[in-house]
């Protein structure tokens, strides 16, 4: 639960249209849009926040494609949290995609 008080705190952060308030399953329709979709801007604001957010470690090589592909699948993989806002599942997804490891 505190994860995702933290992520509505984040996501005044996201700029344009991905900060507007996204259920799972709005944000699910908005990344499988076409590309020339309007509506597909609000997928690529999370991708956009994921390349900048200090939560995730991407690794080189990482692009657009791919990390679209990880929310999506993420996305689909958890259907029953659908329901909830799409930022705090956004940032559910490249968590665990890709974490920061802390050395010792």
């Amino acid at each position: 639960m505190r994860c995702l008080y933290l992520i509505g705190l984040l996501s005044i952060a996201v700029p344009g249209t991905a900060a507007e308030i996204y259920t799972g399953r709005e944000l699910l329709r908005a990344c499988t849009a076409p590309q020339d979709d309007g509506e597909r801007r609000a997928c690529q604001g999370w991708i956009d926040w994921a390349y900048s957010s200090p939560y995730f470690c991407l690794p080189d090589g990482v692009d657009d494609a791919t990390l679209q592909h990880t929310l999506v699948s993420w996305l689909e993989a958890h259907g029953p949290k659908l329901h909830m806002p799409g930022g705090a599942l956004a940032h559910n997804a490249f968590y665990a995609a890709y974490p920061c490891r802390r050395t010792p």
